[in-house]
């Protein structure tokens, strides 16, 4: 019975801008703490496989205190005999080698990210796909098949639809490289990679990487025939059960899309009979987001009266949006909460009043629900019902939110 433990989205060195030095300090102590716990768990329950699904790091110029430290953690976790599966995502900026050519591999440098880590049972799907057979703790083989997120500029020289030539890839090549683990003795296969599935929901607000994402469809990834894929890119925690797919999610709120995420990573055993797959809770600092819509604030008090009304004390070390209504400098407003409230960081967004146009509404139409399933049904036949249902009820959700304005 393989233990898998799963994660995703680290970003190490994310922050905003223009934060001070000691809150970037801070903030990469929170994602590092969450890292921590995840190499703890994998250690603690004896796992087989650890693996991490890409956006490893922020950006390019990371420092090499950031590096190290991810580095010191990889360490710890093949110390105490827990193999380790990195794959590059959109973030992690790897030069794309040949793509899908896959080779078995057993490595000791992190070349994709600069980091050197001695020893065996290290996977890395840098620049191209890897495969691996592990000997478990308890006689079972795992097969692994790591994909490195598809670079919009390799896909562009590759093909002219690239959505089309990378859920391809999964449905002939990756599904070839199964079977032929599963030839070699594999009990069970995992899948790891990076991108984007056409079914997931994203909350993020900020801009995730200067690219232009393919998707992947569910039923690519299942026709693959492996027993669990578990992919990043994505921050929102969500999964597909009855086709084996899973996003882990990001370890942290990276930005205020993300306030009402519970951040988790996945615990998942393998048996013959089935998986069993479970969230693990992570904690998160504490995050607000206050609209001070309801009159034009004149004065900094008076905002800071009514936070002060609504959070009480808890704005300590949090990170805090405000959008406000009024006409005041949002610098002199954010000085003003820092020097109250002491969170740890503090985004102001000064919000004018809008003049009122009248105009003759316009007629939208009613969506009726079994005619939108009943289309979708006859678009995507292979989907299964979950699916439909998740698209219609979303689909409804967007058009009274429209109608609304």
């Amino acid at each position: 019975m393989p233990r898998v433990i799963a994660t995703s989205d680290l970003h190490l060195g994310a922050c905003w801008s223009d934060m001070s030095r000691k809150a970037k300090e801070k903030r990469l102590g929170d994602l590092l703490k969450n890292l921590d716990r995840i190499v703890d768990y994998a250690i603690e329950q004896e796992a087989d496989v650890l693996v991490i699904a890409g956006d490893i790091f922020h950006k390019k110029g990371i420092t090499e205190l950031i590096r190290q430290e991810f580095a010191k953690r990889i360490r710890k976790a093949r110390h105490h005999g827990v193999h380790v599966v990195l794959v590059a995502g959109n973030h992690d900026r790897v030069t794309p080698g040949l793509i899908p050519e896959g080779a078995d591999s057993r490595v000791s440098r992190i070349g994709a990210y600069g980091v050197t880590v001695k020893g065996e049972g290290l996977i890395i799907a840098g620049g191209s796909i890897q495969v691996d057979l592990i000997d478990c703790k308890d006689g079972e083989k795992l097969g692994v098949v790591a994909v490195p997120y598809f670079p919009q500029e390799f896909l562009e020289e590759k093909t002219k639809d690239p959505a089309e030539y990378v859920n391809s890839v999964f449905r002939t090549r990756i599904k070839e490289v199964v079977q032929d683990l599963r030839k070699r003795g594999a009990d069970h296969v995992v899948l790891v990679t990076h991108g984007s599935v056409e079914a997931a929901i994203t909350e993020t607000e900020r801009k995730l990487g200067d690219v232009v994402d393919y998707c992947l469809s569910l039923e690519s990834l299942r026709s693959s025939g492996a027993d669990l894929v578990i992919i990043g890119h994505v921050h929102k925690p969500q999964e597909w059960k009855n086709y084996g797919v899973w996003y882990p999610g990001s370890i942290e709120r990276l930005d205020f899309g993300e306030i009402n995420d519970q951040k988790s990573f996945i615990d998942a055993v393998l048996r013959r009979t089935g998986r069993e797959v479970k969230r693990i809770p992570l904690e998160c600092r504490p995050m607000f987001h206050a609209e001070l819509f309801h009159k034009d604030y004149g004065s900094v008090d008076e905002i800071l009266r009514d936070l002060r009304e609504i959070y009480g004390e808890s704005l300590k070390d949090s990170l805090l949006r405000v959008r406000v209504r009024t006409n005041l400098r949002t610098s002199q407003v954010r000085r003003a909460i820092e020097e109250e409230f002491s969170p740890l960081y503090v985004l102001v967004e000064r919000v004018k009043e809008v003049r009122q146009y009248k105009a003759e509404p316009v007629p939208r139409p009613k969506i009726e629900r079994e005619h939108l399933k009943k289309c979708l049904k006859d678009r995507y036949p292979t989907y299964e019902d979950e699916i439909i249902e998740e698209a219609v009820n979303r689909a409804i959700r967007l058009a009274r939110e429209v109608e609304s304005d």
